[in-house]
């Protein structure tokens, strides 16, 4: 790269890109404020890689010229991974809720 990415706070370096950091940032958080929409958020926490989902989303500038147009509410990688992992996730919400219900149920038989 021609230039050091580098957060200028604190230095810690921000590039170069790498794909088994990216995966390792990926972390999903339960949200139980009944005050929020979301219960659920899949969050990106390595730098470059939040930096590669999101360039050029608010303001155009030059890295996100070079990615691609990327409509305001998108991301690149994890938008498109969910989406097409819906179906199995709702699955795997229904059974977690259902087994919950099912042992609340034996649980309130028992009193």
């Amino acid at each position: 790269m021609n230039r050091k990415w580098a957060d200028s706070r604190n230095g810690r370096q921000l590039f170069p890109f790498n794909v088994a950091s990216a995966r390792r940032g990926v972390r999903a958080n339960v949200d139980t404020d009944p005050r929020t929409n979301a219960v659920i958020s899949i969050v990106q926490y390595d730098v470059a890689a939040s930096i590669f989902e999101t360039a050029g989303r608010a303001n155009p500038n030059p890295l996100g010229r070079q990615l691609g147009f990327l409509p305001s509410n998108r991301t690149r990688v994890i938008g498109p991974a969910v989406e097409r992992s819906k179906p199995k996730i709702e699955d795997g919400l229904k059974r977690a809720v259902e087994k919950a219900l099912a042992r609340t149920n034996r649980k309130l038989a028992v009193r």
